[in-house]
């Protein structure tokens, strides 16, 4: 599976922080991040970052899907910029 998507709104570059280095919040979970991806929000693990550039608002943020255990979970990677909260994601294989 090889889909790119649209972000045309997502998490500020604090959010995306605390999700890769204080990942865990008070009840234990994994902080998600969110994306706005065709006019609907979904939530993220982010598994890493990678900041290109040297303007440092260029992510590429790799990490699964955030569901239900009923839910497909898939890998995903996305070129992200901070600055205009906006960027492109591809997913890249189902692990169910």
């Amino acid at each position: 599976m090889s889909l790119y998507e649209e972000i045309t709104n997502g998490s500020s570059k604090m959010d995306l922080m605390f999700a890769t280095f204080d990942q865990f919040d008070n009840n234990g979970c994994r902080r998600a991040i969110s994306f706005e991806i065709h006019e609907s929000q979904r939530k993220f693990i982010v598994e890493s970052i990678r900041i290109t550039g040297h303007g440092g608002d260029s992510w590429i943020i790799t990490g699964r899907s955030h569901g239900n255990r009923s839910a497909s979970v898939y890998k995903f990677e996305a070129e992200y910029r901070t600055d205009i909260r906006k960027g492109k994601i591809k997913y890249i294989e189902d692990q169910k």
